[in-house]
């Protein structure tokens, strides 16, 4: 499996970057745009939340 599959399938970058022998900045310098999805899914996620929620 690689970094972007791991990435992609929810395994947070700290526990992806000691699997494949890195240091988390280095994963972030190197696969940062693995993270792009996840960070709008993440975004889409609380939005839905807080709308549930009654926040404005």
């Amino acid at each position: 499996m690689n970094l972007a599959t791991w990435l992609g399938s929810g395994v947070e970058p700290r526990v992806a970057a000691q699997r494949a022998g890195l240091g988390v900045a280095v994963l972030f310098r190197v696969r940062a745009t693995c993270l792009d999805g996840a960070a709008a899914a993440a975004h889409a996620g609380s939005e839905a939340a807080l709308r549930a929620e009654g926040s404005p």
